[in-house]
């Protein structure tokens, strides 16, 4: 059983955003649990300030509308910047690797300045299932994601196949 505990500490490039706006990923994870080869979990605390001190709001740019999105969906974390979330993740594969699983189950609270604000503000609960299939050159991918709060929800399904040349 081998495991890690892991830590992001990222920040705007501004005078004392390291220390006074920062947004810090806090993590563990275990992996070849005991009956179980190849299979991982882990747990995750993620954390992004609220603005202060002369810094700009997290995921906004004075030059980029839209902020650091890319068909609107942030760049960076999917909790899209002031708030805090708790996640559970675990994966593994099966068939000699072929099929690899996934699945992940996140406990958000989005606050005042998020990038989805204010449509998106206060607690939700999130889920991912995914699964990749290989053989040979050719693969497939099935992502479900969604994510409910009390006045709001999204699903999403994503398919795509691929061959390598």
């Amino acid at each position: 059983m081998a495991s890690e505990a892991y830590v992001e500490w990222g920040f705007e490039d501004s005078a004392g955003a390291w220390k006074n706006v920062p947004g810090v990923l806090l993590g563990v994870a275990v992996w070849d649990l005991p009956g179980l080869p190849g299979v991982r979990l882990g747990v995750e605390r993620t954390e992004f300030a609220r603005a202060c001190c002369g810094n700009p709001i997290w995921y906004r740019h004075m030059f980029l509308l839209g902020g650091w999105t890319q068909d609107r969906r942030p760049l960076g974390h999917p909790l899209g910047g002031h708030g805090q979330e708790w996640l559970v993740h675990g994966s593994g594969g099966l068939l000699d690797e072929r099929l690899q699983l996934r699945a992940s189950v996140a406990f958000r609270d989005r606050r005042s300045e998020n990038l989805y604000a204010p449509d998106r503000t206060g607690p939700s609960q999130a889920g991912r299932l995914a699964a990749t299939w290989r053989q040979g050159r050719w693969g497939v991918d099935v992502e479900l994601a969604s994510e409910a709060a009390t006045e709001w929800s999204e699903t999403r399904l994503r398919t795509a196949a691929r061959v390598t040349f």
